[in-house]
């Protein structure tokens, strides 16, 4: 047999058990090609000529469909750009355990902001980590942003918006169409700023550069997912193995958090600001352009410089329009 041609053999009328004898009937038919990619048959032949065969068993091997290819979670984000939000990432090798468990609603996510004025008052710093109940898998990351507007209500949001960042390439690598998972945060503030939907980011209103990713990503995401709020610090007066699952992981959000922002502390000044030049910029298309009088649109980036995860900048200043992670 062949994907592109078959023999007709017709079982003889009366048999008993045991093998089955099988003439050719002479006829000669192509496969169905629809069929041939799936389906395919080997026999073992124990005795007898091309007109008469004698068939003792035999099998059917169906070939698994093609499925459509789709892009590595890790390369997504590296594509949406915003790379110094994952320098500190921790994960398995295998991510396919996401997907699996956004399906299925296992998914508690927690994050937690920090902020150190007295010794870094231009950096928010902020730590996050997916959680899967039934595995107890995990990804976690912390990272720090550079910005005039840095406060530890700033480090919340942009821990939320790493959360939402990741779920949304969950979900765009795996092809789902939906899904569901907790997002938990101690900053009702910043659970307010997400639940919130908008048709324009106001002109001037704080965090607008977060507030405007943030639009993109809930314009794309399929899946749903409930926000809640967990009481902060509840370690100062239980223990951690006492508290609730969302508790336990906030304590631990809050300690990356703050060793973030910790060993971003060692590259200031005297005064709290950053010795060198460098900022961090908003991921995915945050879009900030400020103009000679001082006004905000979401066409692009005008300022001082853009990281990447190497830590190699380019001035924004160099160029009109400022992309970050375009694919947003």
């Amino acid at each position: 047999m062949g994907d592109k041609e078959s023999f007709t053999y017709t079982a003889r009328a009366t048999q008993t058990g045991g093998t089955k004898k099988f003439d050719l009937s002479g006829s000669l038919k192509p496969l169905n090609p629809a069929t041939a990619s799936l389906e395919r048959k080997a026999a073992l032949i124990i005795y007898g000529s091309a007109d008469d065969l004698t068939l003792s068993s035999s099998i059917m091997k169906r070939d698994s469909a093609k499925t459509e290819d789709h892009p590595d979670i890790i390369d997504l984000l590296d594509k949406w750009g915003g790379t110094w939000m994952w320098d500190k990432l921790v994960y398995d090798e295998d991510l396919q355990w996401l997907s699996e468990a956004l399906t299925a609603g296992l998914l508690v996510c927690v994050t937690d902001g920090s902020y150190d004025r007295a010794h870094a008052r231009d950096v928010s710093g902020a730590g996050w980590i997916i959680y899967c109940v039934r595995t107890r898998r995990n990804v976690r990351g912390a990272f720090t942003e550079r910005s005039k507007s840095a406060s530890s209500y700033r480090g919340e949001l942009l821990g939320m918006l790493a959360i939402h960042l990741f779920l949304l390439a969950v979900e765009e690598s795996g092809g789902m169409e939906g899904g569901t998972a907790e997002v938990h945060c101690d900053n009702k503030g910043a659970i307010y700023t997400f639940e919130k939907t908008w048709k324009r980011v106001p002109v001037g209103s704080k965090n607008a550069d977060i507030q405007r990713v943030l639009r993109r990503i809930k314009a794309r995401m399929m899946g749903k997912q409930t926000r809640h709020h967990v009481k902060a610090h509840q370690d100062d007066h239980k223990r951690r193995s006492r508290l609730s699952l969302a508790a336990q992981l906030n304590c631990v959000c809050d300690d990356m958090a703050k060793d973030a922002v910790k060993e971003a502390s060692f590259a200031v000044d005297n005064d709290g600001l950053m010795k060198d030049n460098r900022t961090n910029s908003p991921p995915p298309q945050a879009s900030v352009t400020h103009d000679r009088n001082h006004k905000t649109n979401d066409r692009c980036i005008k300022g001082p410089t853009l990281l990447n995860r190497k830590g190699k900048g380019k001035t924004a200043n160099d160029q009109n329009r400022c992309n970050v992670g375009g694919g947003i």
